[in-house]
């Protein structure tokens, strides 16, 4: 059953074009082109192939306006997959409503497809989270079912 429900979950299809995770993660794998602006706020952004993957001018208030319309979703369970860690801008303000609307306890897994942007977040430390998140990246699918804590979480 667990391996069931991890299955279905590492098939989800992501933003509605019929790529699965999988797909993404093995696409990952090329060397993408890797650098480091800072926005008019003076905050790291990853570039990556020449597209910022946070606002230019203030990633936090761009963060804080997406969380607002997941409110909903982060109220309905204490468990939340992240597709995506970019430079976490987005995980602090989610793992700020979790604290208050789940006081009992949360789960925040987030995955990195592409390691450099792991790397790269680890060195700037733009971001930190509490133990109630975990960001994972893996060089092939199967990887992904070696890591005990995320296959436990993906079948809840």
């Amino acid at each position: 059953m667990i391996g069931e429900n991890y299955n279905q979950n590492l098939k989800t299809t992501l933003n509605g074009q019929g790529t699965t995770m999988e797909t993404s993660i093995e696409q990952n794998q090329v060397h993408d082109q890797l650098y480091v602006k800072y926005s008019k706020s003076e905050q790291p952004i990853p570039v990556i192939n020449g597209v910022h993957l946070h606002s230019i001018y203030n990633p936090e208030r761009e963060a804080n306006g997406f969380v607002s319309n997941q409110l909903e979703v982060l109220k309905s369970s204490a468990h939340i997959l992240i597709f995506g860690l970019g430079f976490g801008y987005h995980i602090s303000q989610i793992e700020e409503k979790m604290k208050s609307f789940h006081p009992g306890g949360y789960r925040i897994f987030v995955i990195e497809p592409n390691q450099s942007i792991l790397n790269k977040w680890e060195e700037l430390s733009p971001n930190s989270f509490s133990e109630h998140v975990s960001v994972v990246s893996y060089d092939s699918i199967k990887e992904f079912y070696k890591d005990r804590e995320l296959v436990d979480f993906m079948s809840c």
